[in-house]
């Protein structure tokens, strides 16, 4: 009954919905907003209940199949032939919405030979943990995209894999690191793209990432072109 209740308020028309229309008049109730008040005071969905995610039929949840998925193929070494990246301390970025998360990390070094300084960019790879097919690889290929809402994030893979992935001070762990050399007036110089293993020297907040970066390096990267 309540599910039928909910396919009324998440419908834009009365189309095909007779059961539903049927239902709502006969509890004397006058139009969606007052459907909504009631499926929300019986506990069926929240005061701040997103109906859009419900109408694009977004999933806010991975199913229990795919969360034990998951948690075994976390507990697993990826194979990955990356240089270490022992040459220059790489600073790591925690996620906003969890700081056991460190997808992103970075590194400068400043250099004489023509150029004046070598931006090193570091993306985890929580994909060699995951499988082609089976009920994990479906639910993540049906989201797509990682979204980004005001008060939640829906995550593109279940955060237990974004954990094994992450970047830690601990341990060298799986990279794709892009290599900027720019000069003095932000031109590109050089640009590779390798393998890597990174051990973080230190990891900050997204805030904190503002005052860690030198205030050269700001100006110089903003005029990069």
């Amino acid at each position: 009954m309540l599910d039928s209740l909910a396919a009324y308020v998440l419908s834009e028309t009365d189309e095909g919905l007779r059961d539903s229309i049927d239902l709502v008049r006969a509890a004397h109730l006058h139009g969606r907003a007052a459907v909504l008040d009631v499926l929300v005071r019986v506990g069926y969905w929240d005061v701040d209940e997103n109906l859009i995610l419900h109408r694009e039929q977004i999933p806010q949840v991975f199913t229990e199949q795919a969360e034990q998925l998951a948690a075994g193929l976390a507990t697993t070494r990826p194979v990955w032939r990356g240089w270490p990246n022992w040459s220059q301390p790489s600073i790591g970025v925690s996620d906003e919405t969890d700081s056991e998360i460190c997808l992103r990390a970075w590194a400068v070094r400043r250099r004489r030979e023509g150029w004046r300084l070598r931006l090193r960019l570091h993306v985890a790879l929580p994909c060699l943990r995951l499988t082609p097919d089976g009920p994990l690889a479906e639910e993540i290929s049906g989201r797509g995209i990682r979204v980004d809402l005001p008060d939640q994030t829906l995550p593109l893979i279940p955060p237990v894999l974004l954990r094994a992935a992450s970047f830690t001070t601990l341990e060298y762990r799986p990279a794709l690191t892009v290599i900027v050399d720019v000069d003095a007036s932000g031109d590109l110089a050089k640009a590779q793209l390798r393998r890597s293993r990174i051990r973080l020297s230190a990891r900050v907040s997204p805030s904190e990432n503002q005052n860690a970066v030198p205030s050269d390096v700001v100006g110089l990267v903003s005029a990069f072109r």
